[in-house]
């Protein structure tokens, strides 16, 4: 794997509650997958990464739900058409 240089900008307060943290790793997830994976991973497969990444290198036992809802948001936004919720 390579590496990247990327610059995140956000109005969101860290620990605010705004699910800004789920936002953050599928953004990382994103730039990732376009990038190191040909765009092969789904939306679920990233919230999982997220959720992962949270409960893991974080310590913060999470759900699954606002990584899959940022996930699914930022696939249906990059399609540009209606997709159906991803089923978990």
């Amino acid at each position: 794997m390579g590496g990247f240089d990327a610059c995140a900008v956000s109005n969101v307060l860290s620990g605010s509650g705004l699910s800004s943290s789920a936002a953050y790793e599928i953004l990382i997830g994103n730039i990732i997958n376009h990038f190191f994976c040909e765009g092969k991973l789904d939306a679920i497969e990233l919230a999982k990464i997220g959720q992962y990444a949270e409960n893991v290198h974080f310590g913060k036992l999470s759900g699954l739900m606002d990584q899959i809802a940022r996930a699914w948001v930022t696939c249906r936004a990059r399609a540009r058409a209606w997709v159906s919720p991803p089923a978990v």
